[in-house]
């Protein structure tokens, strides 16, 4: 009973965060996020679905084959992301979408950039403090 119900805590913990990068895709869009949140989903049902098989958990083979598929695809997310550096022209930066005028505009949210002087000129270049 009580592997039952850590079973479950489990799966909801997997949801929870497959939940989260959903909301991170929806916002920035990255294939990463999307990436990561199917495979959250992924073990979120193998754990549910243990929870109702009446087989010995230890012997059975297909939890661990789509956990396998689940691991696979948190590799290939990572792998696709950097490589997409490569070939990526902004070298694997996000481009700044039109009409942006920030110069962090594909930075996180929250994230403030310290603003350049308007002359190009790095904050402290050239400058004479009196």
């Amino acid at each position: 009973m009580s592997g039952d119900f850590l079973r479950g805590a489990i799966a909801m913990g997997f949801a929870i965060a497959a939940l989260f990068f959903l909301r991170y895709w929806r916002e920035s869009r990255d294939r990463l996020f999307a990436w990561f949140a199917l495979a959250f989903f992924v073990l979120a049902l193998t754990r549910t679905l243990l929870v109702f098989a009446h087989e010995d958990h230890e012997t059975a083979v297909l939890p661990y084959l789509v956990r396998l598929l689940a691991f696979l695809i948190f590799l290939g997310a990572i792998l696709d992301k950097n490589l997409s550096a490569f070939r990526s022209p902004a070298g694997g930066r996000a481009r700044p979408p039109s009409g942006a005028t920030t110069s962090n505009a594909g930075s996180p949210p929250g994230y403030s950039a310290i603003a350049a002087p308007e002359d190009g000129r790095a904050p402290s270049e050239g400058r004479r403090h009196a």
